[in-house]
């Protein structure tokens, strides 16, 4: 059998050990609570069993997923506390093994079946505070609390909302207003004798612009893999300059292809050259989580930092760069996505300029291209 690691590969993704512990220091900072990160979605495309790897060295009070097969995974790769905030349907209870983890719940039907396990189990009451996604409302939260009472098993170990407005760079009527309602909520949890260990309000965007008069945690998505989640004329944008993203993406050059004056090449020849040029194929396309929309005039860098320009129709695991004039060759690297904010290829550039949703480029990169972690 190959080894792994003795197999060398054209496309990598590297995460840096000491990104993610500056990320964690100015997070905590800037929110003045403890950091509990959400690896959900594949840790943001950054790798769930590698980012569980580093959470182990921050020890957080616990890691956030979203469904029951993300928490199997993670479980494989770390002892920390794991909340699943995600919807299982409720006749799936009897069958896992509920105390190995937190279940975020909102609904007396999955309480019911929470207590029918004779397990115990952990939960976090999730409130309904203005998302309108999940979340139990003000009006039945003492029905909520009168059955968790009747269930032995069944412990409030948290209590939980989610920001819906807390990005916005103008107006934080809104936030200001779920923050009250959530205050207001979680004092009925407690006059009714629970003693959540655990409350959290704010994401990543809401860090230094709620003001909970209880909550103790911060539970954080993108901004922990050093991503700004606020836009440049946000107030509050300049709080976040100390982050650092964790990820870079390489790919190789693996053929160069000299091109004559008038030819053109990929998918719909949409480019054709206007003199003699020279062009690299890299083995990263929109299936390994390059954007077709970059095709014909994004820019990506090479491994000294050199511009090199996307041309042509991206593939589906394939892209052309143009290396004329460079001394570029077969196994030289090419980079993706540059943990560098000042390259055009950084991710809030490339997403920028590009119309791309920050988000769905990080969560789109392929699974199964190799993670790494580096210093």
């Amino acid at each position: 059998m190959i080894n792994k690691q003795n197999f060398k590969v054209n496309n990598l993704i590297e995460l840096s050990r000491n990104s993610w512990l500056n990320n964690n220091k100015q997070l905590s900072n800037i929110s003045g609570k403890l950091v509990a990160p959400v690896f959900k979605s594949n840790a943001y495309g950054h790798g769930l069993p590698q980012m569980c790897l580093l959470a182990n060295s921050t020890s957080p009070p616990f890691i956030a997923l979203d469904s029951y097969n993300e928490a199997k995974l993670a479980r494989k790769y770390t002892k920390l506390p794991i909340l699943i905030m995600g919807h299982i349907r409720i006749q799936n209870f009897k069958n896992i093994p509920v105390g190995n983890y937190s279940f975020a719940v909102s609904s007396i039907d999955t309480i019911v079946e929470l207590g029918k396990t004779r397990h115990k189990v952990n939960v976090h009451i999730e409130l309904e505070t203005g998302m309108n996604r999940f979340g139990v409302t003000e009006s039945k939260l003492d029905r909520l609390l009168d059955e968790i009472k009747l269930h032995n098993n069944i412990k409030v170990e948290g209590v939980m909302s989610h920001l819906a407005d807390a990005a916005n760079a103008t107006n934080q009527e809104f936030t200001i207003e779920q923050t009250k309602l959530f205050d207001s909520m979680v004092e009925t949890v407690l006059e009714k004798g629970h003693k959540p260990k655990w409350i959290h309000l704010a994401q990543s965007a809401g860090l230094s612009k709620v003001a909970s008069k209880y909550a103790n945690v911060a539970r954080v998505g993108i901004a922990a893999f050093g991503v700004n989640p606020l836009e440049p004329n946000d107030p509050k944008f300049s709080n976040y300059l100390g982050l650092k993203p964790i990820m870079t993406v390489k790919s190789r050059i693996v053929a160069t292809k000299v091109i004559g004056k008038g030819q053109g090449f990929s998918y719909g020849l949409t480019f054709k050259a206007n003199q003699k040029m020279r062009i690299a194929i890299i083995p990263f396309g929109y299936h390994e989580g390059l954007p077709s929309k970059l095709s014909n005039h994004a820019t990506l860098t090479d491994q000294l930092g050199n511009h090199v320009k996307i041309l042509g129709r991206i593939n589906m695991n394939h892209t052309f760069v143009d290396v004329t004039g460079t001394k570029l060759k077969i196994g030289d690297e090419v980079i993706i996505l540059s943990a560098d904010a000042s390259q055009p290829n950084s991710l809030h550039t490339l997403c920028n300029t590009n119309n791309i949703f920050n988000y769905e480029m990080l969560v789109n990169l392929s699974p199964t291209t190799r993670r790494v972690i580096v210093d």
